[in-house]
C-alpha cells in the first residue's frame, strides 16, 4: 500500500530498536510483541495490516513524545480509539497509538455555556454519564456509543441516528487542539477570514492562510462537485473552507481527516439538554419499498429520528436470547420492514399527539392493518421506558446482529454508507438490491432511514475470489448510481481503506488534487496514517484483507462440539471468525461483559482481542503450536469464564467455551501444573480431605504453607482457601417429603456439598414444606457423589469431564424421561448441564437433562406463576442486597433471583448493578490473577456491600461470589435458599406466638 511505497516499513532490528528507545523515554505500554500487534491489526472492517508496533501512552506529553520518537524514526503513526471503524481508518503497518486506555478525561464543563472540553479518548457513553447530572448530554449518538471514543468520532464525522435534529459531529464541534506531524500544536476553531484574531504561531498562521486561501480558489467547484445532503463525510471538509461560510471553523477541516492531517490532543464539544421525555413508534409496513417511499413523509412530522429495521434483522434478532423479547412485545405479525420513528417533545403529551399524527399519517397514506402485503401495516405505540431502551440496544446492535450469521458468506461493509435524497429512496434500494441478485447474492438494509443513509450489506464471503470480484462490480454500479442521485457514497462510517479509492469519480479529479494539496500542506512526510481519503490502495486488494489469499487453518482436533459453525476443527474456526470486531464487549457498563477488560482496559484482556489471538493462531500467523503457547496463555489468563460474552455479543463469541479448547490444547502438549490438578480434581478428593478437615486445613492458619502453597501451587497466599468440614451434605436417605408431592431432583454439587451444607440443608427443607417429593439419588455406581465436571473443564481435563457428566446422566435420565425437574443450588454447577454437557455429548438423555435442568430459584418462580407453590413464608423486615452471578445473569436466570426473593413478604429487594466478582471459581486464589480478580470486585460489587446497613441481608448464590464478598468487604454473603428458611422459620415462629 502507499506506506509501504514510502519506504516506511523495517526489518525486526530496527522495530527492536525502536521499540526499546519507546520503552526509555514513555512509562505506557510499549507493545511490540506478535500477539499484539496482532490484536491491533483489525477493525472492524474486512482488513487487516499488521503494526510494527503499538503505543499506549499514560498522558498526552507521552502521546506526543511517541509522535516525535516514530518522526524521527520515519515512522507512520496512526491515532487509534475503540478500533471500531467499519472502512479500515484504525489500522496500518507503522506504529498505532491507544488513546483508549489512559487519555480519556473530561477536561473541563461549562454547564451555562453547554459546552465541554475532552480528551480524544474518552468513550461517549462515559462523557454523556457524567452529563447526566447536570441535564446535558452529547447527542451525536452512534450505535457504538458504548466503546466509540470522541477522537474517532472526530476522525468519521460520526452521525449517530439523532442526526435528524441534532447534526453530525462536525455540526457539534467547536475547535480542536491538535499537534502537526512536526510536532507543531495549534488550536483549530473559529476565525476570520482575514486571521485578525487567530491565536498562533507564525507556521500555523501561514497554514490557516493557505487553507482559506485553497476554500476561496475552489469555491465553485466545491459547491459544483459536493452533494447537497446532510450525511457526507466522505474526502476532506473543504466546504469548511470558502467565504461563504466565514468565519471559518478550521476545526471542521479536521473533522473527517481520519487521522491523516493532524494528532488531537483534546475537543471543544457543543452540548444539548438532555431528552426528558420521548415516545416511539414503531411503523409495520408489508413491502419494504413502501417502508422507504413513506420515509420522506414521516419526516415530515418533525421526528429526532426514523430507523429501519428490515425482515433479516427481525429474523436474526429472534435467534438472539437478548433480543427476542422485545421482538416479540413490540413486532406485530410478519412485516418486511419497520419504521422506528422517535419523538422527543418538552412535554409528554405533545408526543402523545405526535403519535396520534404518525397514526393518522400512516393511514392517510394507505396503510390499515387488514389492507394486502403491499398496504398493509399500522403503528404499535411504544411509551414504557424499559421497551424504548430495549428497541435502542436491538437497533444500535444492527451490525452485529446481521454478523450473527453462522455461515461462510456474511454482510459485508463497503456500500453500507451511501446517503440520497429522501425522494429517492425507495428507487435506489429497489435498485440497489437488483444489483445485488445480478451478482448472486442479497443485502440486509437498516438504520437511518430518516436521512436517506442506509446501512446495506450484501452477503460475500471474501475468502473467495468470486465474491471479491462481485464486491468490486457492486461497488462501482452501486456508486454510480448514488451519483445519479446527487446523494453521497459515504455518508457516516467515513472513507478509510474501502471508499477513498471511489473519491476522484465522486469528486472529480480537481477535487482529488485539492485533497492531495491539503493532505502535503499538513503533513509532507507521509507520518500520519497514510493510504486514507488521499493515495489509497484499491479496496479489493486482498493482500489488505483479514482473509488474504493466503488464509489457511489446518484441520484441528477439537475437544466440544462445534458443529452449529462451518470451518476447521468440526466448526471451531467458525466460532471464532464470528467476531467481526464491531467491540460491544469494550462497554464499560451494563451487563457483565467483558470484566477484565473494565478492571485493565486493556486490548489483550477483552473478548475481541481474544478471538482475534485465537484466529491468527489457528491460523499459522502466530508461529506453529500458537494455540497452546505461553502467550496464548497470557491472553486468556485474565478471562474468568463468566459467559458474559455468549449472552451478551450480539453475535454469540463464546471465549469461555474457546477458553476450554485452548486448556484442553495445553493440557495435552504441556500437561498439568500442581494448580491445575488440585483445582481439577477437587470433586475427587473432596470426600478425603473432609475426612482429615483439621490437616487439610491447616493450610490456612500457617502463614509458613501459605507462602509455599504460592510458590508450588500458585495459589495467593494472601486467600483463605475454602474450609474443609466433616459434617459434609450426606443425607442417609434418597428421597424426602410427601409420597403423593410432585417429584423433584436435587442436585448437591461439590461445593456446596463440601463446604456449605446449610445451603442444601435450606433447600431440602423449603422443597419439602413446599409439599415437592425431593429425589437425591446416589451415583449407580456406589462410587464418590455426583459431578458436574466443572473443575474439570477449567483445567482443561475434557475426558475426566465427560467421565463426571457420564455418570451424572446415567443417575438422572430414568426422572428427566419422565419429565422431573432436575434442580441445583450452585449456578456453574447446574447451568453446565444447560451448556457444556451438549458439547460433550448429543444424545436423547444429555438433552432431556438439560431440557430439566432449573436452577433452585427458576423452579420456585416457574411454580408460583402456575399457582403449584405452597410455601408457608413469614414477613422479614428489612432489605435484601442481590449480587447475580455470571451465569445465572448469561442464561437469563438471574431475575427468578429476585422474584423468589420478592415471595417473602415485606422484604425489599435491591439488585447490585455489577459484572462479575472476580473470584470466578479459582480465578481469584491465582497468584498471579488475585489482584485482577480484586479489581474486578472494586468496580461496583464491593463498594456496594460495604455502604449496606449491617442488617441488611446479602444474598449471592455463587460460591466464589459469597467468597469474594466474605474476603472483600468482610460480610457474610447468603444463598437465596437460606434466606427462603429464614422466612419459614419467621413464620413459625409468628404461628408459635399467636397459639401462646
Amino acid at each position: 500500500m502507499a506506506a509501504t511505497k514510502a519506504g516506511k516499513s523495517r526489518n525486526s532490528a530496527e522495530n527492536s530498536a525502536l521499540a526499546a528507545r519507546l520503552s526509555r523515554e514513555i512509562t505506557g505500554d510499549i507493545l511490540f510483541d506478535a500477539f499484539s500487534r496482532g490484536r491491533y491489526a483489525t477493525d472492524a472492517s474486512f482488513y487487516q495490516i499488521v503494526p510494527a508496533g503499538v503505543v499506549v501512552p499514560r498522558s498526552m506529553d507521552e502521546a506526543l513524545k511517541a509522535l516525535a520518537i516514530c518522526r524521527d524514526d520515519g515512522r507512520i503513526v496512526t491515532p487509534r480509539g475503540g478500533g471500531t471503524s467499519q472502512c479500515g481508518q484504525t489500522i496500518n503497518e507503522g506504529i498505532v497509538v491507544d488513546f483508549s486506555k489512559h487519555l480519556n478525561r473530561l477536561v473541563s464543563l461549562d454547564v451555562e455555556s453547554r459546552t465541554c472540553v475532552v480528551q480524544p479518548g474518552i468513550v461517549l457513553d462515559d462523557l454523556n454519564r457524567q452529563l447526566k447530572k447536570h441535564g446535558l448530554w452529547f447527542p451525536v449518538d452512534v450505535s457504538t456509543a458504548s466503546r466509540a471514543t470522541i477522537g474517532g468520532m472526530a476522525g468519521n464525522n460520526s452521525c449517530g441516528g439523532r442526526s435528524l435534529r441534532y447534526g453530525t459531529m462536525r455540526d457539534n464541534t467547536l475547535s480542536m487542539d491538535a499537534a502537526l506531524a512536526d510536532g507543531t500544536l495549534l488550536h483549530f476553531g473559529e476565525v476570520p477570514r482575514d486571521l485578525a484574531r487567530a491565536n498562533s504561531p507564525d507556521s500555523g498562521l501561514s497554514l490557516f492562510r493557505d487553507m482559506l486561501d485553497l476554500g476561496e480558489r475552489e469555491a465553485d467547484e466545491i459547491a459544483a462537485r459536493f452533494p447537497k445532503v446532510q450525511r457526507r463525510v466522505g474526502g476532506y471538509n473543504l466546504d469548511a473552507l470558502v467565504p461563504r461560510n466565514a468565519p471559518n471553523n478550521l476545526a471542521h477541516l479536521l473533522v473527517g481527516s481520519e487521522g491523516t492531517l493532524a494528532f488531537t490532543t483534546q475537543v471543544e464539544l457543543k452540548l444539548w439538554p438532555a431528552i426528558r421525555n420521548k415516545v416511539l413508534g414503531v411503523c409495520h409496513f408489508g413491502g419494504f419499498y413502501e417502508a422507504m417511499d413513506a420515509a420522506q413523509h414521516l419526516v415530515k412530522l418533525r421526528p429526532i429520528a426514523v430507523e429501519l429495521v428490515d425482515r433479516t434483522m427481525i429474523a436474526l434478532g429472534r435467534d438472539i436470547a437478548m433480543f427476542r423479547p422485545v421482538i416479540d412485545a413490540t413486532v406485530r405479525g410478519d412485516p418486511d420492514a419497520l419504521l422506528i420513528v422517535e419523538f422527543a417533545e418538552e412535554n409528554h403529551v405533545d408526543n402523545l399527539q405526535k403519535l396520534k399524527h404518525l397514526s393518522e399519517l400512516m393511514s392517510d397514506l394507505g396503510f390499515d392493518w387488514n389492507r394486502p402485503q403491499r398496504k398493509w401495516g399500522g403503528v404499535v405505540d411504544v411509551v414504557e421506558p424499559e421497551t424504548q431502551t430495549a428497541i435502542a440496544d436491538f437497533r444500535t446492535s444492527g451490525l452485529n446482529v446481521m454478523m450473527s450469521m453462522k455461515q461462510e458468506g456474511k454482510p459485508v461493509s463497503f456500500v453500507e454508507d451511501c446517503a440520497v435524497p429522501l425522494p429517492h429512496l425507495a428507487d435506489y434500494t429497489e435498485r440497489l438490491n437488483a444489483i445485488f441478485a445480478k451478482h448472486g447474492t442479497r443485502g440486509t438494509m437498516y438504520a437511518h432511514a430518516s436521512e436517506g443513509c442506509l446501512h446495506v450489506r450484501p452477503v460475500l464471503n471474501l475468502k473467495l475470489e468470486k465474491d471479491v470480484k462481485a464486491m468490486r462490480a457492486i461497488a462501482e454500479e452501486a456508486f454510480s448510481m448514488v451519483r445519479e442521485y446527487k446523494g453521497s457514497h459515504s455518508g457516516e462510517h467515513g472513507d478509510g481503506l474501502v471508499r477513498s479509492e471511489f473519491h476522484e469519480s465522486m469528486f472529480g479529479e480537481r477535487i482529488i488534487a485539492d485533497f492531495k494539496e491539503v493532505k502535503q500542506r499538513f503533513d509532507p512526510g507521509q507520518t500520519l496514517n497514510p493510504g486514507k481519503i488521499v493515495d489509497p490502495p484499491k479496496m479489493d486488494d486482498r493482500s489488505l484483507f483479514r482473509y488474504s489469499p493466503d488464509y489457511r487453518v489446518g484441520e484441528l482436533k477439537t475437544a466440544l462440539d462445534w458443529s452449529a459453525y462451518p470451518g476447521a476443527g468440526g466448526g471451531f474456526q467458525g466460532a471464532i471468525e464470528m467476531c467481526n470486531n464491531n467491540g460491544a464487549c469494550r462497554k464499560l457498563e451494563g451487563g457483565v461483559m467483558c470484566p477484565s477488560y473494565r478492571a485493565t482496559r486493556n486490548e489483550k484482556d477483552v473478548t475481541r482481542g481474544r478471538a482475534n489471538t485465537l484466529r491468527l493462531a489457528i491460523s499459522g500467523q502466530l508461529g506453529p503450536a500458537a494455540l497452546s503457547s505461553d502467550e496464548m496463555m497470557e491472553t486468556l489468563k485474565l478471562c474468568v469464564s463468566c459467559k458474559a460474552c455468549r449472552h451478551e455479543c450480539p453475535v454469540g463469541v463464546d471465549m469461555a467455551k474457546m477458553k476450554i479448547e485452548v486448556l484442553a490444547a495445553r493440557a495435552a502438549r504441556h500437561g498439568l501444573s500442581l494448580r491445575d490438578r488440585l483445582v481439577g480434581y477437587l470433586p475427587r478428593y473432596a470426600g478425603l480431605a473432609s475426612r482429615f478437615a483439621p490437616i487439610a486445613n491447616w493450610r490456612n492458619r500457617s502463614p509458613l504453607l501459605r507462602i509455599l502453597f504460592e510458590k508450588f501451587a500458585g495459589i495467593s497466599a494472601r486467600r483463605a482457601l475454602p474450609a474443609f468440614r466433616r459434617d459434609v451434605f450426606a443425607p442417609d436417605a434418597e428421597v424426602f417429603g410427601p409420597a403423593d408431592g410432585r417429584e423433584v431432583v436435587l442436585f448437591a454439587d461439590t461445593f456446596n456439598r463440601t463446604y456449605e451444607r446449610e445451603n442444601l440443608d435450606a433447600a431440602l427443607r423449603v422443597l419439602v414444606e413446599a409439599g415437592y417429593r425431593i429425589h437425591i439419588p446416589q451415583p449407580a455406581d456406589g462410587r464418590r457423589p455426583l459431578c458436574c465436571g466443572r473443575t474439570f473443564l477449567s483445567a482443561g481435563l475434557v475426558d475426566q469431564a465427560r467421565e463426571e457428566l457420564a455418570r451424572l446422566v446415567a443417575t438422572y435420565s430414568p426422572f428427566a424421561a419422565r419429565g422431573v425437574p432436575i434442580i441445583g443450588l450452585e449456578p456453574s454447577c447446574l447451568l453446565t448441564l444447560r451448556d457444556e454437557l451438549l458439547s460433550l455429548r448429543s444424545d436423547n438423555d444429555a438433552r432431556a437433562i438439560s431440557a430439566h435442568a432449573l436452577l433452585f430459584e427458576e423452579f420456585l418462580v416457574r411454580e408460583a406463576e402456575a399457582g403449584r407453590l405452597k410455601l408457608p413464608l413469614g414477613a422479614i423486615a428489612g432489605q435484601a442486597l442481590v449480587h447475580g452471578h455470571c451465569h445465572q445473569k448469561s442464561f437469563g436466570a438471574f431475575k427468578p433471583v429476585e422474584k423468589a426473593l420478592r415471595l417473602i413478604p415485606e422484604l425489599k429487594v435491591e439488585v447490585i448493578e455489577s459484572s462479575c466478582c472476580g473470584m470466578a471459581g479459582a480465578f481469584g486464589y491465582g497468584a498471579d490473577t488475585y489482584q485482577a480478580s480484586m479489581e474486578m470486585a472494586e468496580l461496583s460489587l464491593l463498594p456496594a456491600v460495604r455502604r449496606a446497613d449491617t442488617d441488611t441481608i446479602v444474598v449471592a448464590d455463587g460460591t466464589s461470589c459469597r467468597q469474594q464478598i466474605k474476603d472483600g468487604a468482610a460480610r457474610e454473603a447468603i444463598h437465596v435458599a437460606r434466606v427462603l428458611g429464614m422466612s419459614l422459620d419467621k413464620m413459625k415462629s409468628t404461628s408459635a406466638n399467636t397459639k401462646e
